[in-house]
C-alpha cells in the first residue's frame, strides 16, 4: 500500500471516530433543553441510579446530573421518568420515592413516599395515577406531593394508558398470592374500577394504536414451557389476542408517527397503521437491549444498552437506514429516555 493511500484511509478513519464521539461535560449545565433526559436504572440494591443529560445542538453529553443539582444520590432503582403538570416525575421503585423535580434545572420541588412505585401517569392538570407492586394505586399532587387517594387493588400494578375516558392498567398477581392472574384492569373517569379481563400472559410495555392494544408479552402462563416473548395485539372490542411478532424484548415499543417501532429478530422493525410489518435494519453493537425510543425531533432511533446490568450501559442512536450516528456512554442499565 503506498504512502498517500495509506494517508487517505487514516484520514477516513479520524472522520468516522470523531463524527461519533461526544463531548462529555463535568459539570452542571444549570439547566437542560433541547436534548433528552436518560433514566438509568442503577443496579439492583446499590442505591446508585442515575440521570444523564444529551443536548442535540450543542452535541454534548452531561453525565449524572440529577446528584450534581442536588447533592444527594438519587436512589436505587429509577423506574422511569415521565413529564407531568410542567414537572418531571421521578419514580425510584426500591427506594420507595416518587420525586418532582423542575423541568430544566431538576432541582428536588417536592417528593412523597408510595411503597414501591412503579409508574406514573398525570390524570388533572394537578394529579397523577401511580401504580405499584403492593397492591395498591395512589393519587398524588404533584405541587404539595400529598397522596390525595389511595385505591385498593389486590394486584401487582404497572403500566398506566387512557383509552377515550377510561384507564387500562397492567396487572399481575402479588408475590404472595396463590392464584396466577394477569392482564388489565379497567378505571372509569372518576378512578371506579368498572372492569377486569384476564389474559394469558403478563402484558408490559402496552401502547394503544387505533382501536387495538399492543403489549409485550413476556410469557404464557397457561404452558408449562414458557412461550418466548413477542408483541400481541389486543382488540379493544373482542379483546381477543393475536400474536404480530416474535422474539421481541420488553419495553422494546416506540410510537412515532401514526407507526410502531419495535425490536424482534435482533432487528428494529417498523409496522403501519394497516398492518403492514417491515424490517429496517439489522441492530449492531449493542449487547442487552433494554428500551427503544424514536426520537421525536429528528425520527433517529435510540437503544438502550444495559451491557452487564452492573456497570456502565450505553445508548446507541441509529439513522433509519441502519448506521450508528451516536454512541452515548451513560449510568448503569439504562432504561428509556425523555425529551424535552
Amino acid at each position: 500500500m503506498n504512502f498517500r493511500l495509506k494517508n487517505s484511509i487514516l484520514f477516513l478513519a479520524l472522520i468516522s471516530i470523531f463524527s461519533s464521539c461526544v463531548k462529555e461535560n463535568t459539570t452542571n449545565a444549570g439547566t437542560y433543553s433541547g436534548g433528552f433526559f436518560i433514566s438509568n436504572e442503577g443496579a439492583y440494591g446499590k442505591g446508585n441510579a442515575s440521570i444523564d443529560y444529551y443536548n442535540y445542538s450543542k452535541d454534548s453529553f452531561y453525565s449524572n446530573i440529577f446528584s450534581k443539582s442536588n447533592s444527594i444520590a438519587l436512589g436505587d432503582v429509577l423506574q422511569m421518568l415521565a413529564i407531568a403538570n410542567n414537572k418531571i416525575v421521578a419514580i425510584v421503585n426500591n427506594s420507595d420515592k416518587i420525586l418532582f423535580l423542575n423541568k430544566t434545572t431538576l432541582a428536588i420541588e417536592n417528593s412523597t413516599s408510595v411503597p414501591k412505585p412503579r409508574f406514573a401517569y398525570p390524570i388533572n392538570s394537578t394529579e397523577i395515577l401511580v401504580s405499584s407492586m403492593n397492591g395498591s394505586m395512589y393519587v398524588i399532587n404533584t405541587t404539595s406531593g400529598a397522596i390525595t387517594k389511595t385505591i385498593q387493588t389486590g394486584f401487582f400494578t404497572d403500566k398506566i394508558i387512557k383509552v377515550n375516558s377510561q384507564y387500562y392498567i397492567e396487572f399481575q398477581k402479588m408475590i404472595t398470592a396463590s392464584v396466577n392472574e394477569q392482564g388489565y384492569l379497567i378505571f372509569d373517569v372518576n378512578l371506579t374500577q368498572i372492569e377486569k379481563f384476564n389474559t394469558s400472559f403478563y402484558p408490559s410495555g402496552t401502547l394503544l394504536i387505533g382501536t387495538n392494544l399492543l403489549a409485550t408479552q413476556l410469557n404464557d402462563t397457561n404452558s408449562t414451557a414458557p412461550a418466548p416473548s413477542r408483541i400481541t395485539k389486543i382488540n379493544l372490542t373482542t379483546k381477543n389476542p393475536e400474536t404480530i411478532a416474535n422474539g421481541t424484548y420488553s419495553p422494546l415499543l416506540s410510537f412515532y408517527n401514526g407507526e410502531l417501532y419495535f425490536f424482534a429478530d435482533n432487528a428494529v422493525k417498523k409496522m403501519t397503521a394497516s398492518g403492514t410489518v417491515t424490517k429496517l435494519f439489522d441492530v449492531s453493537g449493542v449487547t442487552s437491549p433494554y428500551a427503544l425510543n424514536v426520537i421525536k425531533s429528528s425520527g433517529k432511533i435510540a437503544i438502550c444498552d444495559a451491557t452487564d446490568y452492573s456497570s456502565s450501559g450505553k445508548i446507541v442512536i441509529y439513522n433509519t437506514n441502519g448506521s450508528i450516528y451516536k454512541t452515548l456512554n451513560t449510568g448503569i442499565a439504562p432504561n428509556g429516555i425523555l425529551e424535552n
